[in-house]
């Protein structure tokens, strides 16, 4: 199974799991403010973390964003 924050990107921009990388960025693919109210609610469905929205300005790969949620704590 991937990554639940793989499979929400894939998600949410109607791609194949195999076309993200680690350097697939959030803006570069289309992503609005309605996508990342998305992606931030799957995140806390799958993973029980709250991840503002700021994540996706500070942290705009896939990549990134994986590293980012790796060190929060997982409520």
């Amino acid at each position: 199974m991937a990554d639940p924050l793989v499979e929400s990107w894939a998600s949410a921009f109607r791609l194949p799991v195999t076309e993200l990388t680690p350097a697939s960025d959030f803006f570069e693919l289309g992503g609005d403010s309605v996508t990342a109210v998305a992606i931030a609610a799957e995140v806390k469905r799958h993973r029980g973390i709250d991840m503002p929205l700021t994540v996706f300005f500070e942290h705009g790969t896939l990549g990134e964003m994986q590293a980012w949620l790796a060190a929060e704590p997982v409520a």
